[in-house]
């Protein structure tokens, strides 16, 4: 008998966990569609839409493979991108004084660029190789979208390198 109401409690609390489960399910859903639902002609991206989510990468990734005009996307990444840093770049060369500073600007945009473009090629075909059914252009938006978030962290430790500019 004891058992038998052991088991009954158990059964009892795999279903309400079962319940809960659903319930989060449903309501992230939910969410996703009232999300989907927003007229994106309304509102302007900023750089958060153009960083993939970490904490939804298969939202991020569905998004990407089903957007209808990828090359705008890659048009404002590289944008992005360039623009982050440069500033990283300006932030890098400050130390050595306003000439290094404007050079190293333009020098660190231009060497990640460089660097992409000469991995893409390979990455894109091994990625081939290994069986992926992407397209060009949703893979260098993958790509880029990682080179955005790289630079977006690197400026975000800028107050950081000023920091130590001025005390040193």
């Amino acid at each position: 008998n004891k058992q038998y109401q052991t088991i009954k409690n158990l059964t009892i609390h795999k279903l309400i966990i079962s319940l809960s489960e659903q319930v989060r399910i449903n309501v992230r859903e939910r969410s996703r569609a009232m999300t989907n639902q927003r007229d994106s002609s309304d509102s302007k991206p900023g750089l958060a839409d153009l960083l993939p989510g970490l904490q939804n990468r298969d939202e991020f990734f569905e998004r990407v493979l089903h957007e209808t005009n990828p090359w705008r996307r890659i048009w404002r990444l590289t944008l992005a991108f360039v623009v982050l840093t440069f500033v990283y770049g300006v932030v890098m060369g400050f130390y050595s004084g306003p000439l290094q500073a404007a050079t190293a600007g333009a020098k660190v945009p231009i060497l990640f660029l460089l660097s992409l473009l000469i991995g893409f090629p390979a990455f894109f075909i091994l990625q081939l190789i290994l069986g992926s059914k992407m397209k060009l252009s949703h893979m260098a938006v993958i790509v880029l979208s990682g080179y955005v978030l790289q630079g977006a962290i690197k400026v975000s430790f800028t107050p950081l390198v000023i920091c130590f500019v001025v005390i040193g």
